[in-house]
Order: structure tokens, then sequence, then C-alpha cells
């Protein structure tokens, strides 16, 4: 197992094609601040804590099908009352929303950014009404989200952009293969099997409902995200002790991977590269 407990889910990093389109968009509509940017990349996030990296070069072009990567990203605010607000501030700049869930555990709202990347910003319940069974998993379900009630508890509908707390709850990939998967994150990365729907699996560390996703609703057809195509560029995951992956990782077989000095890269059997890193 490569990762133990302490591992966090860090930030995505996107390839984009009009990056001052994409900046934009993502501080302006969706509220991240820009922590910092030179003329082809912007890391964006909240309080210093990064959530979504954009990068870019000349080369790039836009996808026009589906590739294994990114099925959505997932903005975690601190509460429900937020996701009312942020309804306020979508209304106000003309912004539509793509649907909503309501998931037990969690309420969300979903949308694409002007690339096609999947986005979804959500606020947990209290963990004392999750469905979580004797043995740690989870039950989840999709149902109709009460847009009216998450309005009616804002008291402020002024927009101060995403609030103090906002992370990268989660990040939802879409793969052509769950065999696959299941090696590579529970076996190998030593993530926890939450929730099991078959096509889909939800892992997670320290008993969440899911760090990341993993799907294969669009068939085992996809292939791997062209390196010049925009999309998920990679995922970043925070981890307390790179030394100790840095040794364990000579004995994984079968993954292509690139060890730095502040960095383990392993790339999945679907092609999304995931980076190992410390703070």
């Amino acid at each position: 197992m490569l990762l133990n407990n302490e591992a966090l889910l860090g930030y995505v990093t996107l390839r984009v094609k009009d990056l001052k389109m994409m900046t934009q968009f993502y501080n302006e509509t969706i509220g991240l601040q820009i922590i910092n940017e030179t003329e082809s990349t912007t890391m964006l996030g909240v309080d210093n804590r990064k959530i979504v990296e954009l990068i870019t070069s000349k080369d790039v072009k836009q996808a026009t099908k589906a590739y294994n990567g990114l099925y959505h990203l997932a903005i975690l605010l601190p509460d429900e009352r937020y996701l009312g607000q942020i309804l306020y501030h979508f209304d106000a700049v003309g912004f539509d929303i793509g649907g909503a869930g309501d998931h037990i555990y969690s309420q969300a709202l979903y949308m694409n950014d002007p690339e096609g990347n999947g986005i979804e910003i959500y606020a947990d319940r209290p963990r004392s009404e999750w469905h979580v069974n004797e043995d740690g998993t989870m039950e989840a379900a999709t149902e109709p989200v009460d847009i009216q009630r998450l309005v009616s508890l804002v008291t402020d509908p002024t927009w101060y952009g995403m609030p103090a707390g906002t992370i990268l709850g989660h990040a939802h990939l879409q793969v052509n293969a769950i065999r696959d998967a299941r090696a590579l994150y529970l076996d190998i990365l030593g993530y926890d099997l939450i929730t099991d729907m078959q096509h889909a699996i939800f892992i997670s560390k320290r008993g969440y409902h899911h760090d990341i996703a993993l799907n294969v609703w669009s068939g085992p057809s996809l292939t791997p995200l062209p390196e010049d195509t925009t999309g998920l560029a990679s995922v970043t995951i925070i981890v307390d002790n790179l030394e100790t992956i840095k040794e364990d990782i000579q004995a994984l077989e079968n993954y292509s991977y690139t060890v730095s000095d502040d960095t383990v890269e392993i790339v999945d059997k679907a092609g999304i590269h995931l980076k190992l890193t410390v703070l």
C-alpha cells in the first residue's frame, strides 16, 4: 500500500485551450481566487488552498470526443447555506447549471466549464446523517434537491466569491475498465472501497464518502487523453512522507512512473496521471 491514511486530495490540473477565458470563468463565475499565474498557467483556490490548476501551450487542441480522464471535479463548500448563495450568484450572472442531486450524504449542483470539463459544487450533510454500514461502506442515491429550501436559507445574497473553508472535495474520473481501477486504487494505493455500484466505485481515506470516484459509464472504448488535447492533465494527492513512497514504488510493476525530488508521478492503466507530493 503506497498511501497511508494521511493522504489528502490536493488539486486537479486541467489542460486548456483558452487560458484567459478559463481563468476568468473559474475566478468570476465559479468564484475561486487566483493564487498565482504565468503566461501559460493559472492556479486557483481559496485562501491559498489549491483547487484547480489551468495549463496551456500553443499546440493544445479542443477535445471533440470523450476520453479517459475527468468526469467532474468537485468543489466542497463549508455548509449548505452557500449552495443557495451560489444559486443567487449564478442567476445574477446568467449562468445555468446542468442539474442537481441529493446523494444522502451531500447535496450537489452540476455544470460544465466553457471547454466542457464537468464541475460539481456541493455541501456535505453532517456525518451523523450519512447512511454508514457496520463495515464502513456507505449507501448513496440520487434524489431531487430542494432548491427552494436552499435559496430560503440565504440571509445575504451578496456574492463574495467562494467562502473560506472551500476545498476540492473529490475528483470523479471516467475510465474504460473498473478492474484496472480496482487494482491500482484499492490494492496498490490503498484507498478504502466505500460504495460499489458495479460500474462505478467510490473510494476514500478516513471514512469520507469519496475522495475519488471512477466510473465506466461511457463504456470500454474510451482511450487515454492525448497530451495535446484539452481535459484532465493530472490529479495531485498530498502525502506526508514522500521518501517512503519513493522506496516502496520501486516494487511497482506494470505501471509507468517517474520520481523527482518533490513528486512521484504514476500513470494508471487509463492514462490518468497521479502526482503524489508533499505540501
